[in-house]
């Protein structure tokens, strides 16, 4: 989906992917060439919609290129510069939300330097350093988000381990032009694991083993460098930050800080808030480690950051897993989950839209299918049952496919697919209003259609297969 009017897929036979455009309300693809590239792997949408950016392969065995093609003119430029065979873009290229100017990292394995390139084409800029010592830039194996835009986009903030020395540091370079700097606190005896860049201004909050056994939190700002402690490292077994951290508003008057977990010892972890920079922690939540630590991996912060959204087990390690909102600056703790006989799934995705309100399902024992939807504010009364009218032994809601959209300030329109246990399935579009259920439309069934598979959902439009001898 790229826009109102627009959508993009990729089609052909085995092996084969082309790039085609169309508009939503007609029956018109229009075919956009690559230079002749075989397969269209990967897209994202400029946050703009003005083009979608693509990692393709072509030009020899397991080389790809970046794309940019262009909704308006229909046409296609390539960002990145010729490779060697076997050498690629990697998928966690960026989009400047200003749709000028791509970020990607692009090369063998060892040596993938990340780029900056205007989003219309040109000459990419190199922007991070490749000398003995400081190679592996957001090495693959890594399982954090790397690289990262701060707040203005302005820079990139990343992730380089040594390959000499074997330790990571975290660097910041400007987009438009190579002077990379050393952001962290210099790396002695430890390592840098994993970073987190603000939303607001240039913090970046990451874990490290700062001359300690144990990862601790540390704060640094993207153009001056290091700035602090958050929570020191400890070399006790079983004392450390965990990768659960985030910036938050810590005191109800808007100063963000950190929230995080930390593990206490053998058997506990606790969730805490803290200035960034100064390292005397708020107490907000303690618990089992058995249990906690678990399930904290998967939270969410609502936009406000006021409020930490958590898994955790209603009465024990062996009991159901319910759903709890903090409310950070007042440390103050609310199951929001109904039903001590239902747990949320295993999969934690609740949708947190724009007004901080979340939107999750519950499973009963021994499913993998979610019966119910809430709707839930978190400074407001018991969350609310979205009564879709189709829960039963064989139709289910599947959690990870409701989306939402709103239509008014007071009105949410979300679309969910039912899965009975035969066919056909059913796509459904429900409005909540007020706090209150108001309508149900079942759009497949009056549209007379088996739906397959929903692709997305936009203010207006969804776009679904259906299992035709040609799938469309």
């Amino acid at each position: 989906y790229v826009d109102d009017q627009h959508v993009y897929y990729t089609w052909g036979e085995t092996g084969v992917a082309k790039f085609y455009l169309s508009t939503v309300d007609a029956f018109n693809p229009v075919f956009i060439d690559a230079d002749g590239a075989d397969n269209v792997r990967l897209c994202k949408v400029s946050p703009l919609a003005s083009r979608v950016v693509c990692v393709v392969d072509y030009n020899g065995p397991g080389t790809e290129y970046l794309y940019a093609f262009d909704v308006s003119t229909q046409s296609s430029v390539r960002l990145s510069e010729t490779m060697p065979a076997n050498h690629q873009v990697r998928d966690n290229f960026l989009i400047t939300p200003d749709d000028q100017r791509v970020i990607y990292q692009a090369g063998n394995y060892i040596n993938a330097p990340l780029y900056a390139v205007a989003i219309t084409g040109g000459t990419p800029i190199q922007l991070t350093d490749f000398s003995a010592g400081t190679e592996q830039v957001c090495r693959e194996v890594s399982d954090d988000v790397c690289p990262q835009l701060t707040a203005d986009a302005s820079r990139v903030v990343y992730w380089q381990e040594g390959y000499i020395a074997d330790r990571a540091q975290l660097y910041s370079a400007p987009i438009v032009a190579y002077a990379p700097m050393l952001i962290s606190k210099p790396v002695t005896t430890g390592t840098v694991y994993d970073f987190k860049v603000s939303p607001v201004n240039n913090g970046v909050m990451y874990r490290a083993t700062h001359d300690a056994s144990y990862p601790g939190l540390y704060y640094a700002d993207a153009v001056t460098g290091f700035a602090g402690t958050v929570q020191a490292g400890e070399s006790v077994s079983n004392r450390n930050v965990d990768k659960v951290y985030d910036f938050a508003e810590i005191d109800g008057s808007g100063t963000i800080g950190a929230v995080f977990s930390r593990y206490l010892g053998m058997n506990h972890e606790g969730i805490y808030s803290s200035a960034l920079g100064n390292p005397d922690p708020v107490t907000l939540v303690t618990g089992s480690m058995q249990s906690l630590g678990s399930v904290l991996r998967d939270y969410r912060l609502t936009p406000d950051r006021r409020t930490l959204v958590y898994r955790y087990p209603i009465t024990d390690s062996t009991s159901p897993n319910g759903l709890f909102a903090l409310d950070i600056s007042t440390a103050t703790v609310k199951r929001i989950s109904e039903y001590q006989g239902v747990s949320l799934g295993s999969n934690f995705l609740p949708t947190v839209t724009e007004r901080n309100e979340l939107l999750y399902g519950l499973v009963e024992a021994g499913e993998s299918l979610e019966h119910f939807l809430y709707l839930y504010a978190p400074r407001t009364p018991e969350p609310i049952p979205v009564d879709t009218g189709v829960q039963g032994p064989d139709e289910f809601v599947w959690g990870d496919s409701v989306v939402h959209r709103y239509l008014a300030d007071d009105t949410l329109r979300l679309s969910f697919v039912a899965y009975g246990a035969t066919p056909p399935d059913h796509l459904y579009t429900v409005e909540v209003k007020n706090r209150a259920v108001t309508s149900v439309e079942d759009i497949t069934q009056s549209l007379g259609v088996t739906l397959y598979y929903c692709m997305a959902v936009d203010w207006f439009s969804c776009f679904w297969l259906t299992p035709t001898t040609q799938a469309g």
